[in-house]
């Protein structure tokens, strides 16, 4: 076990969790900041991005699996999340989101389509997209300016109140369906709906600027940020309502994913903490392993940063290989892990070590913050 003490300033966000050095924007970044390369083989440093959920997938394992906000469909077999088991349902699909409300879709990870945005909030809000989950044949995408469901990828529904439709709506939050719910976290409030469509707003004495991450398993909901130069945040529930075990300071969390029976859980300057409940945690940080976001899939943890990527089967013992990867959000599905780097490069890789860019938009569109795997449709 470990105690977390007040060990030295966080790095500053500008308006969002970091895209990559962070953990790349996820469900509420708040707001961005400049970007280093990404693409093929690039060194993946990315610059200060959204805040928001883990996009990163996770493989369903027996017992159930879940991920990071932007959790798959319980019942897909190779999701962003959720609570396993089950044989996958409707079609499935890679979805990203980020600035300007920004979407795109994918059916293989490689070729992406239905390239929306909206534009600019009037009141001068940057209104970000990055907390996405799956579940029920639709998916959420949630941020600064409230949260929109789709179940094809490429019509989208604005949801109505309860869910916060202006600043700080759910910037700087995550999602994730588990558990036969879709769960959000937001400040210091969380979210519960069955159906994606109503939501209650309970709320949480932990608060953190960015919720880098949500991941299920065990029974347990594990939610993972930092509240800017205090330090890291987290804290656990059962049922998305009623959180405990709130642990602020020390390092920032940059990701979190649930696999192989166990949450690990990665931030900077190394840290890397595995736990099976969220409230005994094992402590195998290494200042030389970069960790900038997390996914798990084909059995492993992987993680990129500082030019490097590594996996891990346990989050205790990591493989490194240097040459880069994606700084930004992952997401694994179909075989392939999905990474994001700034602004809107989109990469795959089967092994998590040797990266491909598949996408890359123009420099002045709106950059992308997260990306999850999930099915949609009946």
């Amino acid at each position: 076990m470990i105690e977390w003490a007040d060990d030295g300033p966080m790095i500053t966000r500008l308006q969002s969790t970091l895209f990559a050095a962070p953990a790349a924007l996820s469900l509420f970044l708040f707001l961005v900041g400049c970007g280093g390369s990404g693409g093929t083989g690039g060194t993946g440093t990315t610059g200060a991005g959204g805040a928001g959920g883990s996009a990163s997938a996770t493989t369903a394992s027996a017992g159930g699996s879940t991920s990071s906000a932007g959790g798959g469909d319980a019942t897909s077999t190779s999701s962003a999340g959720g609570t396993g088991g089950g044989a996958p349902v409707g079609t499935p699909m890679f979805i990203t989101a980020g600035y300007e409300d920004r979407r795109l879709s994918s059916l293989d990870g490689t070729a992406w389509s239905n390239d929306i945005s909206d534009p600019p909030d009037p009141g001068g809000l940057d209104n970000i997209g990055t907390g996405i989950a799956f579940g029920k044949g639709l998916v959420l995408v949630v941020g600064h300016t409230g949260a929109v469901t789709s179940h094809d990828g490429a019509t989208w529904t604005k949801l109505p109140d309860p869910l916060p439709q202006e600043w700080p709506g759910l910037g700087g939050g995550a999602a994730i369906f588990a558990n036969n719910q879709f769960v959000v976290v937001a400040g210091d409030r969380s979210y519960t709906s069955p159906d994606g469509v109503t939501f209650k707003q309970s709320m949480s004495a932990a608060s953190a600027t960015h919720w880098s991450g949500l991941a299920y398993g065990n029974g347990e909901l594990i939610a993972v940020g930092d509240s800017n130069s205090a330090g890291g945040d987290r804290k656990v529930s059962e049922d998305g309502e009623t959180w405990h075990d709130y642990v602020a300071g020390g390092p920032s969390y940059h990701g979190i994913a649930f696999g192989n029976g166990i949450f690990v859980l990665v931030g900077e300057k190394g840290l890397c903490l595995t736990t099976t409940d969220g409230k005994t945690v094992d402590d195998h940080t290494d200042a030389n392993l970069g960790f900038d976001n997390l996914a798990f899939g084909n059995g492993v943890f992987l993680s990129c940063g500082n030019g490097a990527c590594q996996t891990s089967p346990d989050g205790k013992t990591w493989t490194k290989k240097d040459g880069g990867g994606p700084g930004g959000r992952l997401a694994f599905g179909l075989g392939l892990f999905v990474g994001l780097n700034w602004k809107s490069s989109i990469s795959t890789s089967a092994d998590g070590f040797t990266w491909k860019q598949v996408f890359s938009g123009p420099d002045a569109t709106p950059a992308l913050a997260s990306v999850a795997f999930g099915n949609v449709g009946k």
